[in-house]
Formats: C-alpha cells, structure tokens, sequence
C-alpha cells in the first residue's frame, strides 16, 4: 500500500497500479483495499479529471460500504459530481453523508459550504439557509466565512426578505 501510494504521488503511475493490483490480488480481504481506489479517486481529483475521479469513489461505496474509508470516498463523490455540475447527484450524496454520518460537518466544517451550496444550486433555499447559517456559527473566523454571509444574504434576497438580506450582507 505504501509503495504504491508514495509511487502514485511521485507520478510512477504503472508502479502505483502495479502495487496496488499485487496487495489486492494476493490480500483481498485486507482492509486498506477500499484504499487504493481512494488514492486513484483522489489522485485524478487533484489532478483536474474529475470525471475520472468519482468512478474509484463510487466503488469503494458501492463495494466497500462499511469500509472505514467509506465516508472519505463519499466525500470524495460529492465533490467530484459538485465540480461536475451533477447537483441532484451531488445532493443525493450529501444527504447520504448526513445521514450517515450526522456530525461529520463538525470534523470539516467546510462540508457545510458545498452542502449549502448544493442546495442552493437546486433551488432548496430553506435548506442552503441552515447549513450556510450552521457553518457560520460552528466557524464564525472560518475561511469561508465572509463569502457564505454573502450567500446568506444572496438566499435572502431571493426569498424577499429584504430585511434578512441587508443583516447578511
């Protein structure tokens, strides 16, 4: 697993297969192979080719799902299909993720952020308000902060509460 990810990292993508192929091959029931599909996953996210991405992240879901790494490769997912522009999809991500695991916004604020945002681009105004206005009392310094109180206001505005907006902005 090492090998194949400090390999991954160096850009050696055939070692990085290789490796990777060899521990699921000879450990199939070793709990780091839902892993190197996240790495692959997280590899081609960091790289731009989203599209490439959410494939690895949906199979450790779809394989793994009680891996430890599940929530992870979920996360992953999210934001590959936000960056996507698959917002229904990414929203039915989100809500998975919550549902699942309730206070993972807790260990990364910045999830509220896209789950706001997700919201916001499928018209879910009431929704984006709650985990736009949660982010911005469990990370008032965060930052993102600043920006999101701008969305506040943003959401306001488009459900004419003018006076909520002017707070916001």
């Amino acid at each position: 697993l090492r090998l194949g990810f400090m390999n991954l990292k160096l850009g050696n993508i055939p070692e990085a297969e290789a490796r990777f192929s060899m521990l699921r091959k000879q450990f199939p029931e070793d709990e780091n192979v839902p892993l190197t599909y996240y790495y692959w996953g997280d590899y081609y996210y960091n790289k731009g080719d989203i599209s490439r991405a959410a494939d690895p992240f949906q199979f450790v879901l779809q394989k793994y799902p009680n891996s430890r790494f599940a929530r992870e490769a979920a996360m992953g997912l999210a934001r590959s299909f936000y960056r996507l522009g698959y917002f229904k999809q990414a929203y039915e991500i989100v809500e998975y993720i919550e549902k699942r695991w309730p206070r993972f916004y807790l260990d990364y604020p910045p999830f509220l952020n896209m789950m706001g945002d997700v919201a916001f681009r499928l018209n879910h105004l009431d929704t984006a308000l709650r985990y736009y206005w949660l982010y911005v009392n469990i990370a008032p310094q965060g930052e993102e902060a600043d920006v999101i109180l701008t969305r506040i206001g943003d959401v306001y505005s488009m459900m004419r509460q003018k006076r909520a907006a002017e707070q916001a902005y």
